[in-house]
């Protein structure tokens, strides 16, 4: 067809001489050449425009001509770690030596073995929590051998390891010669170096040629591990092994192809990673401080990061115009807000409040304009400041404050600068703070303003604020849902974090939402049929009333949602919440053992807070049952006490 066709034969002339080259430039992530002379000497270089010389080589083109190709990888958990230690060395005057810190820490290995692993190097995925959960290492091989396995193709292998490590399985080794390589991964072949050290005691390879086996193995080069293959048979041979057991083992290896990892790799990072938790397990404030920092802007790190502060019981202290700096900072023990964590306030602002605070602590909100440049802190920076709880440590409200905004501001331009100036108005100068009143936010109104400002609420939860309300009408929180082994047809208050829509094989629209209250957070299912209706309405960050039933999934607690509404923070205080008692009289002993049998269920089915009071006739006694019988008035509760004991014996009032 070409040949027929004139202006298509000169195309094709100019393909054939463009074929095989490189479509474009692209340079390597980490790669850099070395060698002891001058690299034009031997390769072509060219510059990439931004001053680096590049080789106009491939990787392997330049190893092949007898260059040193080095990967030298930038890891932020190494700045991490440096601020951790100089953290330490600031509030606790203790030098940390991490070469010597103890391998076989308690503490450690316990932020490990629970999946806390937050903020870890390698171990921060939900699925390498739950593999650690059962893992529950407890020696540093077992995080090197999990950093190793925990990827496409080995990963396989992760329950052989798990149920050998906890003798649930057999350890089997083709050979006892294999048991001084292999015990360690409980005869898991895991690493390129144990392929050394096979090919090295099975067939007498020289270290260097056990070496060229372990490169053809990580490159995947089958060519050249073909050829390996008769002089490893033949070597295991002459030193008395049978050619069945070397024919097996050389398979092996060959199928270690698929997924071998090296040692040396593994070590260095689980060597991070283990320093990371020493730091985190040891020195939780200056950890958790960090890994803010590391965050800030990332809204959703950041919520998750401060519920494991909470869960620590570290408190999270709101920011301080006289306290904060640029970044989180440790507090007494505590975690102080950063300046920078509130929106729309940068640096320029954070420096010049700072530099403003070393002639002292601001005293008011006035003191305050009269002192910074109201240039670079303006009228929008000092509201945004106020609503986000900076100035709450002068003791008036937030409301007043910035109703008083226009004066403080009115009052540092005419004033700032001569308060304390030898002038002529220096000494008489003597203004008082004249806040207006105003009437205070409502709470939900204050909340609210946080949650927009600093992406969380600080100083309260509106949920929390209003748990007495929700529980007395049997709406529980997520402290239940995990305390429970099933739960059913119970409804939860909670805040939709996170929606992720998809679509099943069929097409049809489904969701899973990650949904918080004031403590944990629940992973919820929402099935087509269901998600069909509610869809409209549901949106991030708003607040519903969710039922459902718990499943587990890989090993994790789930919530599928039966039910879901939009909930009202506003009119939560007006659900009928007034403190009630259930009074329930019973004939004798075996009627009371009764009562409690199942007063026990219906609070598993229906907790609320209505206090049971139980009265047993025969012998004239009273008794008052604890927070675990504490019920909701619903209907089912009363109808099923009535149907057992009568209704003339049970009065809720």
């Amino acid at each position: 067809y070409i040949q027929n066709h004139d202006h298509l034969k000169d195309f094709f002339k100019v393909a054939r001489i463009l074929e095989g080259l490189p479509r474009n430039m692209s340079t390597h992530a980490a790669g850099v050449i070395i060698h002891d002379h001058p690299l034009v000497d031997f390769v072509p270089l060219i510059s990439d425009g931004s001053g680096h010389q590049l080789t106009q080589f491939s990787m392997n083109d330049v190893e092949r001509i007898g260059l040193l190709k080095m990967d030298f990888l930038g890891l932020r958990n190494l700045t991490t770690i440096e601020r951790i230690l100089k953290m330490v060395s600031r509030y606790d005057a203790k030098e940390i030596d991490l070469e010597q810190i103890p391998l076989d820490d308690q503490k450690t290995y316990a932020i490990f073995q629970t999946g806390q692993t937050n903020g870890i190097f390698q171990f921060e995925s939900q699925g390498m929590k739950r593999v650690l959960t059962r893992l529950k290492p407890t020696q540093f091989e077992d995080i090197v051998a999990v950093n190793a396995l925990y990827r496409p193709g080995p990963m396989d292998f992760i329950d052989t390891y798990i149920n050998r490590k906890h003798k649930r399985e057999k350890v089997n080794f083709p050979h006892n010669d294999l048991i001084p390589i292999l015990a360690t991964t409980y005869g898991v072949l895991i690493y390129q170096e144990q392929i050394i050290q096979i090919a090295h005691r099975f067939a007498g390879f020289s270290l260097g040629k056990a070496d060229l086996l372990r490169r053809a193995v990580s490159k995947k080069n089958y060519d050249e591990l073909h050829g390996l293959k008769s002089d490893f048979i033949n070597g295991s041979v002459s030193r008395g092994y049978t050619a069945d057991l070397a024919e097996e083992l050389f398979s092996w290896i060959v199928r270690f192809a698929n997924y071998g990892f090296n040692r040396s790799h593994a070590v260095a990072y689980s060597k991070i990673a283990y320093q990371l938790a020493y730091l985190k397990a040891n020195y939780p404030v200056y950890f958790i401080t960090e890994l803010l920092n590391t965050v800030i802007g990332d809204q959703s790190k950041t919520i998750e990061y401060f519920k494991e502060a909470k869960q620590k019981k570290i408190k999270l202290l709101p920011p301080s115009i006289n306290k904060s700096h640029y970044y989180y900072q440790p507090d007494h023990g505590h975690i102080r807000m950063g300046l920078s964590s509130i929106k729309a306030i940068g640096y320029p602002i954070v420096n010049e409040i700072i530099q403003a605070r070393q002639q002292g602590r601001f005293k008011s909100l006035f003191d305050f304009c009269m002192r910074v440049s109201l240039k670079i802190v303006n009228r929008g920076a000092i509201e945004t400041l106020i609503l986000a709880g900076a100035f709450d440590e002068f003791g008036i409200e937030r409301a007043s404050l910035l109703a008083s905004v226009d004066q403080a501001i009115e009052q540092g331009e005419l004033f700032g600068g001569l308060e304390g100036e030898d002038s002529l108005f220096g000494d008489a100068l003597n203004l008082e703070d004249d806040y207006q009143k105003v009437e205070p936010f409502e709470l939900l109104e204050k909340l609210s303003f946080e949650k927009e400002l600093l992406g969380v609420y600080i100083s309260d939860h509106p949920l929390e604020v209003n748990r007495r309300h929700l529980r007395a009408n049997g709406i529980m929180d997520f402290h239940y849902f995990y305390q429970q082994e099933q739960v059913k047809d119970i409804r939860f208050a909670t805040l939709i974090q996170d929606i992720n829509q998809i679509r099943t094989k069929r097409g049809d629209s489904m969701a899973f939402v990650k949904l918080t209250d004031e403590n944990f957070e629940v992973d919820g299912v929402i099935f087509p049929h269901l998600y069909r209706e509610v869809k409209v309405m549901l949106s991030e960050q708003m607040f519903c009333l969710v039922t459902g039933k718990k499943d587990i999934r890989n090993g994790k607690e789930q919530l599928i949602i039966d039910q879901i509404t939009p909930l009202d923070l506003a009119e939560i205080s007006s659900i009928d919440s007034h403190s009630a008692r259930l009074y329930l009289q019973v004939a004798d002993a075996a009627k009371l053992k009764l009562a409690i049998h199942t007063l026990e269920r219906l609070a598993r089915r229906h907790p609320g807070s209505i206090e049971i009071i139980v009265h047993q006739k025969d012998q004239n006694q009273t008794f008052k049952l604890s927070e675990q019988y504490f019920i909701s008035n619903h209907y089912e509760v009363l109808n099923e006490l009535k149907k057992q004991f009568g209704t003339e014996n049970v009065v809720l009032k």
